[in-house]
């Protein structure tokens, strides 16, 4: 999740980054780290609702992020129907073939080198409120911080700068 964190945020040059993921990927980083780009590129500018993402740092996942990694674990179990319905959540539309496809490669990418994603264990957390967030929409980010003590409605009230 920090690599869509880096890259939600425009930070694909990072050296964090970059690093991380030459040596998880040794000589495919750079394609992964653009398939990755892409499909975070896609989702904030293909649907008709803002996607929210946790500070790069942060270790709690917001519930667009477990969207996210759900509907990429999906697709690694060649869900298609489950892998569609979080991409749908995420944009509030029917996502593109392109998307999906996106999805797919993405998926396919991680696991080649074995990195098998699973949700099962994966919760979101109350302590994301009061807590800095990026809303991807539209190809333009704002960054913003919670300004309630509901989880329920964490994401539906908050400011943004």
């Amino acid at each position: 999740m920090w690599g869509v964190r880096a890259v939600s945020v425009g930070q694909c040059q990072c050296p964090a980054l970059t690093t991380g993921f030459a040596r998880a990927f040794e000589g495919e980083a750079v394609n992964v780290l653009s398939h990755l780009a892409l499909f975070v590129k896609k989702l904030g500018t293909e649907g008709y609702r803002p996607v929210i993402f946790g500070a790069p740092g942060c270790r709690d996942l917001t519930h667009d992020e477990l969207s996210v990694v759900s509907s990429v674990a999906a697709a690694q179990l060649g869900q298609k129907c489950l892998r569609n319905m979080h991409l749908q959540w995420l944009l509030g539309r029917k996502p593109s073939y392109g998307l999906q496809d996106t999805a797919d490669n993405v998926a396919d990418l991680f696991g080649c080198f074995d990195y098998r994603l699973s949700v099962t264990q994966a919760k979101t957390s109350r302590s994301m409120i009061n807590r800095p967030f990026t809303v991807y929409t539209g190809g333009l980010m704002r960054h913003g911080q919670y300004k309630n003590d509901s989880p329920r409605d964490a994401h539906s009230q908050h400011t943004t700068e």
